[in-house]
């Protein structure tokens, strides 16, 4: 979800007037440090968790389930001990 923002964003600065300068850096460096965001389990938990995204924590379906799934048997987890 975050780098599909990015993306739509860095479309927008890309067909600008800005194509040079500090807007094509801030892009390519969120790139950069969120390009991992949608493959690491603890953000895929974190945004599943957060209220304000619901149901909206991963684009393919089936990654979604295998985060609702993980966080599930992580509380049952939890709760056993």
């Amino acid at each position: 979800m975050l780098m599909a923002s990015y993306a739509t964003a860095e479309r927008t600065a890309i067909q600008g007037s800005l194509k040079k300068g500090p807007s094509n850096l801030i892009l390519a460096n969120l790139n950069k440090r969120f390009e991992q965001v949608e493959v690491l389990n603890v953000f895929t938990r974190a945004t599943l968790l957060d209220p304000r995204f619901k149901n909206q924590c991963c684009r393919p379906e089936s990654k979604k389930k295998a985060a609702i799934a993980g966080s599930e048997l992580e509380v049952k987890r939890l709760h056993e001990q």
